[in-house]
């Protein structure tokens, strides 16, 4: 019998260290060789969307390489539009004053505060001077429910000198920066007979911003920023809209609709930043990565997700609830090690492969990856706040969500710029 037993065991290790061993898809990675990085970029080919993501928004290496990547896709392969997971109209905002104010400004006072990085300078330092004599332009795929895009919106439609238009938007700054009460109590706004709940003044808001598009698409001037400008105000309310008709719509496929809206543009090429549980192709629980599941449904064989992930280190964070609930980007950063890896975790699975730091290649897997790479398991997903896996691990197969993995055995945190504990 325990021959038996002990034959067992050995069959079981060498079965459990094949599984270790067996993915033929890996390949030893160094983000700081060139080499490297152009077996990354032939591994990318001819798609035009490319999503680069982050287990954690407060990870250093993750950074450093999206850094090295996007240089590569914008001055070797073309790539000519930068869209970060951030308020789209502060990113406007940001290109409109990158030659006016200190990048360190810019970055306090449009950035989220756990994006407030010496990494993310460096990134943005590069592209200032690069974008001195070339173009590439800025976007944010989050929401955007500040005073800079109603201000932006009245500015472009005053060329066009319609008052019908002019008040219009005027009434959309007003609601944008106004709860229902506030916006009841202002003059020349008819009081009703009892305040709209928060739903149907936003939809009331949707409405409005319809009314704007009808007006405009009347004039036989037409402007890109307007119309963008636009959609993108549209997009906010969108979420009321559904409310109104019984159809959900998740941030995460407002999202990625905003992402859709530059790639219908077939000159287009974009590149992502934003987290893991945003670019998959597949979402993790029906609303979280709706985002690449609604950019890869609309751009068939474009679009490209590339998850970073880690085993073990320091990461940054910041304790805010809510990452986009104001406009006061001053949040401090902290820094907490990794819990450990949970068993029978990707993760877990991944760490234990020999490589230390390399990339994972789902178009190259045989039929034991395959079959392998199909099973659930429990997937780290952390973002920006402090890990808790109550809430930052989703059950899920790992093939489904990337075309690429880039593991990494050990990571430190990002340095922040101004506040750090």
């Amino acid at each position: 019998m325990k021959k038996i037993l002990f034959l067992l065991a050995v069959i079981f290790s060498a079965l459990n260290l094949q599984a270790q061993q067996t993915d033929k898809s890996i390949i030893s990675f160094d983000s700081k060789k060139n080499s490297d990085l152009n077996t990354l970029v032939d591994m990318i080919g001819d798609k035009r969307i490319v999503a680069i993501g982050e287990d954690t928004h407060g990870t250093k290496e993750y950074y450093e390489l999206r850094t090295a990547l996007t240089k590569k896709l914008i001055t070797e392969k073309g790539f000519n539009v930068f869209i970060l997971e951030n308020p789209y109209e502060d990113m406007v905002s940001l290109q409109e004053d990158l030659y006016k104010q200190p990048l360190d400004t810019l970055i306090s006072r449009h950035l989220f505060s756990i994006y407030q990085t010496k990494e993310m300078k460096n990134f943005l330092i590069w592209l200032k001077g690069y974008n001195r004599n070339h173009k590439i332009k800025l976007a944010g795929s989050d929401d955007s429910y500040r005073e800079i895009l109603p201000v932006m919106l009245k500015k472009e439609l005053g060329r066009y000198n319609d008052k019908n238009l002019d008040v219009l938007a005027q009434d959309f700054e007003d609601r944008q920066l106004s709860d229902v009460e506030e916006y009841y109590t202002l003059p020349n706004v008819p009081k009703p007979d009892s305040l709209p709940d928060d739903i149907h003044f936003g939809y009331d808001t949707y409405k409005l911003l319809s009314k704007i598009d009808s007006l405009y698409r009347l004039k036989k001037a037409k402007s890109e920023k307007v119309e963008e400008l636009i959609y993108e105000a549209r997009s906010n309310y969108d979420i009321y809209w559904g409310f109104m008709n019984k159809k959900f719509l998740s941030r995460d496929e407002a999202m990625g609709n905003r992402v859709n809206y530059f790639a219908r543009q077939k000159d287009a090429k974009i590149i992502i930043w934003a987290n893991n549980a945003h670019i998959v192709k597949s979402s993790l629980d029906g609303e979280i990565g709706k985002m690449g599941e609604t950019i890869a449904n609309n751009n068939l064989n474009q679009y490209i997700s590339i998850g970073l992930m880690t085993g073990s280190g320091i990461y940054s964070y910041i304790n805010s609830p809510f990452i986009n609930d104001d406009h006061n980007f001053s949040d401090t950063l902290f820094q907490a090690k990794l819990l450990p890896l949970r068993k029978g975790s990707w993760h877990e699975y991944l760490n234990n492969q020999k490589t230390f730091t390399y990339l994972l290649d789902f178009s190259k897997l045989n039929k034991h990856e395959l079959n392998l790479y199909s099973i659930e398991k429990p997937f780290r997903a952390i973002g920006y706040k402090k890990e808790n896996p109550d809430k930052t691990i989703f059950n899920t197969r790992l093939n489904n969500l990337f075309d690429i993995i880039v593991f990494y055995k050990n990571t430190t945190n990002t340095t922040p710029l101004f506040y750090s504990k």
